[in-house]
C-alpha cells in the first residue's frame, strides 16, 4: 500500500541562534503560532502531514534541528541542553 504525501505550502525561513549558528524551518497556516521540534533523526518536511491538519488553526512552524536540512552544524559541544534556551 503506497503512502500519501501530504501537500503543504512551506514558507521557509531562517532565525540565528544566541551561539550563531544557522536553524532553519519551514512555515505554514494562519493563526496563533505552534512551533514543531521534530525527533532525533527527522526533518521538518517529515512533518507534512501534522503540518497539514494543523495548519487549518495555527500558524505551524516546523524546526530543521541542528545538523539537519540547512541549519547550521551541531559543532563539538552540542547537547540537546544547549539546543533549548532556558
Amino acid at each position: 500500500m503506497a503512502t500519501k504525501t501530504a501537500r503543504v505550502d512551506w514558507e521557509p525561513g531562517l532565525v540565528t541562534s544566541r551561539d550563531g549558528t544557522a536553524v532553519s524551518y519551514l512555515s505554514t497556516g494562519s493563526g496563533p503560532g505552534l512551533v514543531v521540534v521534530p525527533g532525533n533523526n527527522r526533518r521538518a518536511r517529515h512533518y507534512a502531514a501534522l503540518a497539514a491538519e494543523l495548519s487549518v488553526g495555527y500558524r505551524v512552524h516546523v524546526l530543521d534541528r541542528r545538523g539537519r536540512g540547512d541549519s547550521g552544524p551541531q559543532g563539538p559541544g552540542y547537547s540537546v541542553d544547549r539546543e533549548t534556551p532556558v
